[in-house]
């Protein structure tokens, strides 16, 4: 089968080629592939045959050139894509609903255990949850759901030209009327119909005004005041798909590595309040035991200058005491010798 791959976008345009290179791309990422936890990895060693070796398996199924850039870069959105849906399926499937442990022995079949352990490890990362739920949080913002089924707007819009236009390019108010009506009630949702209610108000005034304004210009500004990043436009070629993606991933990143930065410096805010408190409570406790010290050298400076005085003190109570002593020994010893001199005298009489 012939695939037109055409520079600049994502896929073919034919409905027909871009469901049977999806199919293909598929079927080699769910049974050959390695699925890597981010794109980037297939960039670095050991993943950097990866892309090339499945290009070349996709490429025998069609008649391309294994040469051709535009193909092979076609191929490889496509691939990016499967991958990450492939990624959706196995996280919903074998890891929502289950604890770490559970979900590492709850391997799927057609992956490696070293695959499936480093998936696993990514989607119970703290900063990957963190990331999902912001991803689900913009994705709750979309207002203007197509009705499009699971065909793109750009494989739709390759089909009206063909089916409803007689080949030739529909206006983009138009197509924004098709892909947002419902094929089954033939309404459309409140809120993209009161978008295209606004860019048919918008053209009407114009008009009566007199100031031409083309269709392009007119959904641009609608939209635009609905969402920054509609990918409508982009879709019928009117703007770079692959620039609004690029767009939206460097904020999208911007906003994450603004997050870690400040947590980092909130980490960093606590560390150096930790530090000073416990400095604090260190220059306290040796101001105490300074303290404990000086007061103790002081005691014993006071007790060597009082010193002498308190020895002499002693000395000379000390003194006293021998003195009183040897008084009352002379004392005792002259009495016992006086009594009997006294006796032995002759009675005068």
């Amino acid at each position: 089968m012939h695939i037109d791959f055409i520079a600049g976008k994502v896929r073919p345009t034919d409905p027909v080629q871009v469901a049977k290179l999806s199919s293909e791309c598929r079927i080699h990422i769910r049974s050959k592939m390695h699925v890597a936890t981010h794109w980037n990895d297939y960039a670095k060693s050991p993943l950097k045959h990866v892309i090339p070796h499945a290009i070349k398996d996709i490429a025998i199924n069609f008649e391309m050139e294994k040469d051709d850039k535009v193909g092979n870069d076609v191929c490889t959105k496509v691939i990016q894509k499967g991958v990450r849906q492939q990624r959706y399926r196995l996280k919903k499937k074998y890891f929502n609903g289950y604890t770490d442990q559970e979900a590492l022995s709850n391997k799927p079949l057609n992956i490696t255990h070293e695959n499936w352990t480093s998936l696993v490890n990514k989607w119970s990362d703290g900063t990957n949850k963190k990331i999902c739920q912001m991803n689900k949080e913009n994705q709750e913002v979309v207002k203007h759901h197509q009705k499009t089924g699971c065909m793109s707007y750009v494989a739709y819009f390759s089909k009206l030209k063909k089916e409803k236009y007689n080949n030739q390019d529909p206006s983009p108010i138009e197509f924004f009327k098709d892909t947002h009506t419902n094929s089954k009630t033939g309404s459309m949702s409140e809120s993209a119909l009161l978008a295209h209610n606004a860019i048919e108000e918008k053209r009407e005034t114009q008009s009566e005004r007199g100031q031409p304004v083309s269709d392009t210009a007119i959904v641009a500004e609608v939209l635009k005041e609905e969402s920054a990043h509609s990918t409508f436009l982009s879709s019928m070629g009117y703007a770079s798909r692959s620039g609004r993606y690029g767009s939206s991933t460097s904020s999208a990143r911007i906003r994450v590595l603004d997050e870690r930065i400040e947590q980092k410096d909130r980490e960093a805010r606590d560390a150096n309040d930790r530090h000073r408190e416990e400095l604090a409570a260190r220059l306290e406790a040796q101001e105490r035991v300074f303290e404990k010290i000086q007061k103790k050298q002081q005691e014993e400076l006071e007790a060597l200058k009082n010193s002498p005085e308190e020895k002499n003190e002693a000395w000379v109570k000390k003194q006293k005491e021998k003195n009183n002593m040897l008084d009352f020994l002379l004392r005792a010893q002259a009495t016992p010798q006086a009594t009997p001199y006294s006796q032995s005298q002759p009675d005068g009489s």
